[in-house]
C-alpha cells in the first residue's frame, strides 16, 4: 500500500495462459485499459520467476502490485485468480 523497491517475484499460472502485469499502483486497477510498467506473457500451467537482483531494483513510487489476467494484450487487463503470485519487495 505504500512506495517501494521491487527484488524479485514468482507467478505459477493454473489451467489459462495470460499477462503477468506491474504496476506502480496500490491495488489491482479495474478490467479493461491499463499502463503497467513491466508485464510478460505467460503459459498455461508454467511458472514465471523475475528476478532484479543483485540491482537496482524495481523502484515504484506509489505502490507496488502485480496481477494475472487474460486479456489480449499488456494494455487489456481481464483479471483472473488463477495464478499463484509472490515476490520479495522493501
Amino acid at each position: 500500500a505504500s512506495a517501494g523497491n521491487l527484488y524479485g517475484f514468482q507467478v505459477t499460472t493454473g489451467a489459462s495462459a495470460g499477462i503477468v502485469y506491474v504496476f506502480n499502483a496500490t491495488s489491482l486497477p479495474g478490467n479493461g485499459a491499463v499502463t503497467p510498467v513491466k508485464c510478460y506473457v505467460v503459459g498455461a500451467n508454467t511458472s514465471l520467476d523475475k528476478d532484479y537482483r543483485p540491482g537496482p531494483p524495481l523502484r515504484l513510487g506509489t505502490g507496488i502490485t502485480i496481477g494475472f489476467g487474460t486479456g489480449t494484450n499488456c494494455f487489456d487487463l481481464a483479471a483472473s485468480a488463477t495464478a499463484f503470485i509472490s515476490g520479495e519487495i522493501q
